[in-house]
């Protein structure tokens, strides 16, 4: 490396992370422990309806740390650092009900347009977030899922923690 170049890399600021360079490592527990809940709930059909709900927060969670370290790195302001993780949980769990709810809406939706096939497709919304989506139509929908949930995290920062399906 270039005298130069170490001289400019190091006069540029990054925020201070616990992994240094690799800022989205921090959501890699989460990931693993989603990766882990998929494999439970498709090899045991007593499991599998809470096992993805278990990986449905885990990918929320991951979501939350990864869109607080692209604030920050866009030179933006978070408070999404100082939750507790009590309050994470709870933002958490706010957004993943009202998430829930519209990808049943959706479901449903198509179901009676008569769109059978697709239906079941729009409830892997949130995992097609983290995971490869296998149709057409769910690469297309977990953006937008995405979208809604990262619109719902930051409304929620600036209405004090309230989240508001509506105002995303």
């Amino acid at each position: 490396m270039t005298t130069a170049l170490r001289r400019q890399l190091q006069s540029q600021a990054f925020p201070n992370v616990s992994f240094g360079p690799f800022r989205f490592f921090e959501a890699m527990p989460w990931l693993v422990l989603a990766a882990s809940m998929r494999v439970i709930a498709f090899n045991n059909a007593w499991m599998a309806v809470p096992a993805t709900v278990f990986a449905s927060i885990a990918v929320l969670h991951a979501f939350l740390v990864v869109t607080q370290r692209s604030i920050e790195l866009a030179q933006g302001q978070t408070n999404l650092g100082a939750l507790e993780f009590a309050e994470q949980s709870r933002l958490t769990r706010a957004i993943l009900w009202r998430i829930g709810l519209l990808m049943i809406g959706a479901t449903s939706v198509l179901l009676v347009a008569g769109y059978m096939s697709l239906a079941p497709h729009m409830m892997s919304g949130l995992d097609g977030m983290a995971f490869d989506q296998f149709s057409i139509i769910g690469k297309f929908w977990s953006p937008v899922v995405a979208a809604m949930t990262l619109l719902m995290i930051v409304g929620a920062e600036r209405n004090r923690g309230r989240v508001g399906f509506w105002d995303a």
